[in-house]
């Protein structure tokens, strides 16, 4: 069974302004990486909405667990096509 979490805007976290949580069973299992969570963000103020499908081995590295996840974006093209163009860049 694939594992699929959602994204969601975490507008109070006082270290990262543009902070995306990933959720898990109604609670914070993570978080987007900060160099793109502003992208995120943007896409959600969009009306989009992101999932993440776990594909790989959950590592833990002593600083918290790192998690591989391939996003996938639901909204507008317009709005899906910003956000490869942002990331590419």
């Amino acid at each position: 069974m694939d594992t699929i979490l959602t994204c969601q805007r975490e507008e109070e976290n006082k270290y990262d302004p543009s902070a995306v949580s990933v959720i898990f069973e109604n609670r914070v299992a993570g978080h987007v990486p900060r160099e793109v969570s502003h992208i995120f963000t943007e896409f959600l103020h969009t009306g989009g909405s992101i999932d993440a499908k776990i594909t790989g081995t959950i590592v833990n590295r002593g600083y918290g667990l790192e998690v591989p996840v391939d996003y996938h974006f639901i909204g507008p093209k317009t709005s899906i096509c910003k956000v490869k163009e942002s990331l590419e860049a």
